[in-house]
């Protein structure tokens, strides 16, 4: 004995209703970084091998919303002969005591609001083993601060 199944045609509905609602206007929000100098533009003079120049800076994200969260990255520039003989460090607070600023950026848990403030102190060391050959040319140093929406 087989059995056989067999389907006839016919149709089949899935009844639904829609009502559409008008919101009203809605925009994206931004986030702004301001970041400046604590005492003006630092010069870091001469460094000889093996020294260390310290630089202080504030950043502030500002933004609208009550959820927007923000984290903050540091990073650096110098002129590519010295890429390889400059160290390069970062701190939320104080310079080599404070909380060091990851590559992953600060806070390396969690997130800040806007408005909150960061005190940020940067350093360059110029390694004890830079070769003569960079003695007496410009570092060309620069720091690069970066807010990022977390969240």
């Amino acid at each position: 004995m087989a059995i056989v199944a067999a389907t006839a045609p016919g149709t089949m509905a899935g009844w639904q209703a829609q009502e559409t609602l008008n919101v009203g206007i809605v925009t994206t929000g931004d986030l702004s970084l301001n970041a400046h100098w604590s005492a003006g533009a630092p010069h870091l003079g001469a460094l000889f091998p093996g020294q260390k120049a310290d630089a202080h800076l504030k950043a502030t994200i500002h933004g609208s919303g009550t959820n927007l969260r923000w984290k903050l990255q540091v990073a650096h520039k110098v002129d590519p002969a010295f890429k390889d003989h400059v160290i390069f460090q970062s701190w939320a607070g104080a310079c080599g005591t404070g909380t060091p600023i990851q590559t992953n950026g600060y806070p390396s848990q969690g997130s800040m609001p806007p408005g909150q403030n960061v005190d940020i102190c940067v350093r360059f060391t110029l390694k004890a083993n830079v070769p003569s050959t960079l003695q007496g040319k410009t570092l060309g140093a620069k720091v690069v601060v970066t807010g990022l929406q977390a969240g």
